[in-house]
Parts: C-alpha cells; sequence; structure tokens
C-alpha cells in the first residue's frame, strides 16, 4: 500500500512530459503579421515596355514592400492575406491612349509621377515544412491570388509647331482599371523566439492584361479634322519579388 504514492507520482509525472507539448502547441498563437521589403524586377512584356512614339530603355527595376497577416490553421498551413505596392521607372503611355489632359513641362521623365505604381490586395494559402525539430528554419511555399491597380507613369514628348519654339507637354499617367492578379512565392522563415521570425522570399507576381480603351482624337491635315479612331492599349506586369522581412505573432 505504501508504494501506491510512489507509484501515483511517478505515472503523474510521466503523463505531464508527454502532455507538455501539446500544451505549448496549443498555446502557440494562431495570428502573425508580417512587413517585407525588396527590389522588384519587371520580366517579360513589362521589362521590355517602351512608348510606340519615343523609344526607351523599358522599364527598369524598381522597389516593392507587403504587409501580410496569416491565420495558422495547424502546424504546416495557414491561410494568409497581403497588401503590397511596387515602383518601377519607365517610359509612359502614349497621350492617345488616356484622356487628353495637356499641361507644360520641361519634359524629363523624372519623379514619383514617372514610376508605373502597382497596387495589389491578395489572399491565399502557405505551406510550412520545418527544417529543424527545435525552433529555427522553416521552408514555406504560397500561393495568393486577388486583384491589382495600375497607375502609368507621365508621358513625356515635344511637340513641334509650324511656327514657333517646340513646346515640351506632360500627358498625366492614366489609372487602369482593377484587374485579376496572382503571386507564388517560397522562402525561409527562421524563429527567434516564440513571437519573431526573420522572413526571406522570392516569387512572380503576374496579371491579366489591364485594357485602357482611348479616346476618339481629332486630327487635322492640310486644315481638315477628321475623327481618328485608335486600338485598345493593354499592358501586362509580370515582376520577379525578392522580400526580407520579419513576422510577429499576436
Amino acid at each position: 500500500m505504501r508504494a501506491m504514492p510512489k507509484y501515483l507520482c511517478l505515472v503523474a509525472f510521466l503523463w505531464s512530459l508527454l502532455t507538455t507539448p501539446a500544451k505549448a502547441q496549443e498555446k502557440a498563437p494562431h495570428w502573425s503579421i508580417g512587413l517585407a521589403a525588396g527590389p522588384a524586377f519587371p520580366v517579360g512584356t513589362f521589362a521590355g515596355y517602351h512608348s510606340p512614339i519615343q523609344s526607351s530603355g523599358g522599364v527598369s527595376i524598381g522597389g516593392n514592400a507587403e504587409l501580410s497577416g496569416e491565420y495558422r490553421l495547424c502546424p504546416s498551413f495557414s491561410v494568409a492575406m497581403a497588401f503590397s505596392g511596387q515602383v518601377n521607372h519607365g517610359a509612359g503611355v502614349p497621350y492617345y491612349l488616356t484622356q487628353q489632359h495637356f499641361s507644360s513641362s520641361s519634359g524629363a521623365n523624372t519623379g514619383f509621377n514617372s514610376d508605373w505604381r502597382i497596387a495589389r490586395i491578395l489572399a491565399g494559402g502557405v505551406y510550412s515544412i520545418p527544417l529543424s525539430k527545435r525552433q529555427g528554419p522553416a521552408l514555406f511555399f504560397r500561393l495568393l491570388a486577388g486583384i491589382g491597380k495600375i497607375r502609368t507613369p507621365d508621358y513625356s514628348y515635344t511637340v513641334y509647331p509650324p511656327s514657333g519654339f517646340p513646346s515640351n507637354i506632360t500627358q498625366p499617367g492614366a489609372s487602369l482599371s482593377w484587374t485579376f492578379s496572382y503571386e507564388t512565392g517560397a522562402g525561409i522563415k527562421w524563429g527567434l523566439s516564440p513571437g519573431v521570425a526573420l522572413l526571406c522570399y522570392a516569387g512572380y507576381s503576374g496579371s491579366r492584361p489591364s485594357k485602357e480603351t482611348p479616346n476618339i482624337i481629332i486630327t487635322c491635315p492640310n486644315g481638315g479634322c477628321n475623327l481618328l479612331p485608335l486600338p485598345d492599349g493593354s499592358f501586362v506586369t509580370g515582376t520577379i519579388q525578392v522580400r526580407a522581412g520579419a513576422q510577429i505573432a499576436l
């Protein structure tokens, strides 16, 4: 009978060892928020875009930033939502594809208004594979889809009237309609503590073509004016994103 308390103590001790990891896992936070930024490399048609009127070097490497939130459904899978912004310097869209609102300008393609600006709102899933039994690195893959919006850069050009000095004109950029966008990517998450992890990941962002219907413009050859319809313009924004940042559990 005296040995019973000893056995009970031993059973209680073993039970506590077995249930401690499960309790720790149950208490692991479900919500987390991340912030990351890095370069944005335009690819394909987007990288090579140039004005059909004025030749340019295409769209250059830019930057991007992302604010994301995740909800962990199980240790290996989370649902995520991401808000991201991107800027890339490059040529604007010719005036006949945008509303005709002209203003005097130096004609220089500089400043924030001379960047392609892209905003995305995406949601999807994140699948994680731990690379260590203890807290440390984990490989993750994600697939997101949603909507994106593009603002084209200002378009600058020079007008040579029959008489007088040349005039430098700037056509304001166009804000295109929202279009379907998506992003695929993979990276490494390195846990520094139960609540903080470092992120480093890369992926491809794409979208359906954003279409811009041009206004009908008036041409006046030899003093006579005619209405001239022009084809729609369409723009794709394929980009390879590289980001680094941190994630904090809530």
